[in-house]
């Protein structure tokens, strides 16, 4: 050590330097270490061995020459419940308060992505995959007396998304709710617009 390098150093520093250490131990090499699967079978429970680590790789806690945890993609497998684990949570499912007996039920009606949502089952055929559908596309088939099809559009006479009302709804194509909204962005107003769209292409 440099007479500069003492010179900087605190009186504190060069006391604690200056201190007898215990030795600090190796670590132990990772060929010696008790291998982390004893057992040689993959740990996600499919009973299959587990292969041996060709090399030590620490971030994956693979040692050389001793098996592995999981066998590869194994890791990430979802448990399957038993038979009787699936009785126990569907008693338990049933047990709950869901749907109008929660107190907490708001009639099913929730926002989604600035829209309202009714729920009302997904072996309706209207809705979508978590059962829900867009309330201006039930208030249209209330109307009409029949489903929509997919590629019928509901369209906001007034743009509010929100406003639901029957008067303020009207059934179009997918063409003409883009001449619609083109027409809307020339210029024209909202009834205007609508009127010159579905007087030139009808239904």
């Amino acid at each position: 050590m440099t007479a500069t390098m003492r010179a900087t150093q605190s009186p504190r520093e060069r006391e604690l330097r200056g201190r007898d250490t215990e030795r600090l131990e190796l670590p132990m090499p990772s060929e010696s270490r008790p291998p982390l699967n004893p057992s040689g079978l993959c740990e996600c429970g499919c009973g299959d061995l587990a292969p041996i680590a060709k090399r030590s790789a620490t971030y994956l806690g693979h040692v050389k020459g001793q098996p592995v945890r999981f066998i590869a993609g194994h890791q990430g497998r979802v448990l399957r419940h038993t038979d009787e684990a699936k009785a126990k949570m569907s008693a338990y499912r049933r047990g709950k308060k869901v749907g109008p007996d929660n107190p907490m039920w708001k009639g099913g009606r929730t926002q989604e992505r600035s829209r309202f949502c009714i729920r009302v089952g997904r072996d309706h055929p209207m809705a979508d995959r978590n059962g829900l559908v867009l309330e201006h596309r039930l208030v249209m088939a209330a109307v009409l007396g029949r489903y929509l099809l997919t590629e019928e559009i509901v369209h906001h006479i007034n743009e509010d998304p929100f406003d639901n009302r029957p008067e303020n709804l009207v059934l179009v194509n997918r063409s003409q709710h883009l001449a619609i909204h083109a027409l809307l962005r020339a210029g024209f107003g909202h009834v205007e617009a609508i009127r010159a769209v579905l007087k030139s292409n009808p239904e």
